[in-house]
């Protein structure tokens, strides 16, 4: 079974969305093992990704620039290359290997959605202000 992580950015925000995903990609780059690495980035522009230092981070680049934002997500398993996948917001970062957790979610559920989101120090988020 193939397995990777997926990250949809676009054009229509004031945020660089785009930074932020390879901020997260090297991060995933840097801390997950073997086979549990790879990052699909969905981009309605590639000619964005000229600008990036070293734009290999993203193992599989697909241009779609008919699914925005939220109702990207919608179609994640159309959009995926994958046959298991984590889509991930483009603001995360990982900070330690988290292979176990795939390894679970693959053999225990079809589709996880996470409830809560925590701050790097561990603390439960609360606001909706960001």
């Amino acid at each position: 079974m193939t397995f990777g992580y997926l990250i949809i950015v676009n054009d229509k925000n004031d945020t660089n969305y785009l930074n932020l995903a390879y901020a997260l990609a090297l991060s995933i780059k840097n801390t997950q093992k073997e086979g549990y690495d790879k990052v699909a980035l969905v981009i309605d522009n590639k000619d964005r990704l000229k600008n990036l230092t070293s734009p290999w981070v993203f193992d599989e680049v697909i241009e779609n620039d008919y699914h925005e934002h939220w109702n990207g997500r919608s179609y994640m398993d159309f959009l995926s290359p994958w046959e298991a996948t984590v889509c991930l917001d483009a603001d995360m970062l990982f900070t330690r290997d988290y292979s176990h957790w795939i390894d679970y979610f693959i053999k225990n559920c079809d589709l996880y959605i996470a409830n809560s989101a925590y701050t790097y120090r561990g603390e439960k988020i609360t606001s909706d202000h960001y």
